[in-house]
């Protein structure tokens, strides 16, 4: 009668010890308080031209890439050589001349913008981040210029 009994305790031990280990459903998160939290977007846009006309002289080819996205302004254009020195008149309105038809700004070493024109072939970038809101808008507004003047050759 005692075994029986020493087995009954370590039974009912066994059973309250496994109860008590029993996995405890999860508790749900709580939700996210939207007042207080702040929330960042990326926008980026990409304009691309592309347009090859064939001439009795041979080939007139444009490209212009426009890439616009929150820290950078970038713009790459190939077009015909002709067109070199009315894209630099466009550009010394806006940045002044340049002899070598290249324009750069720096802020305490960090490259603010950078233009570079040779013949028939454009490049530009201007970093947001450093730059202020005119430069901004004149960068853009200047090829945006640019882009519209190409395109309708």
């Amino acid at each position: 009668m005692k075994n029986v009994l020493k087995i009954a305790i370590v039974c009912v031990i066994t059973l309250f010890v496994t109860e008590l280990k029993a996995q405890t459903p999860p508790t749900p998160p709580t939700p996210p308080n939207h007042s207080s939290e702040t929330h960042t977007s990326s926008t980026s846009s990409r304009v691309s031209i592309s347009r090859s006309n064939s001439r009795v002289n041979g080939r007139n080819n444009l490209d212009i890439s426009i890439h616009n996205s929150d820290d950078r302004y970038k713009v790459r254009a190939s077009f015909t050589r002709k067109r070199t020195n009315e894209i630099y008149e466009k550009i010394a309105d806006v940045f002044g001349k340049s002899s070598e038809k290249k324009w750069e700004k720096r802020k305490e070493g960090e490259l603010i913008y950078r233009i570079t024109l040779t013949k028939g072939k454009l490049n530009g970038v201007l970093y947001k981040d450093i730059a202020n809101e005119r430069m901004i808008t004149d960068f853009e507004d200047l090829f945006q210029d640019i882009r519209d003047y190409l395109s309708n050759e």
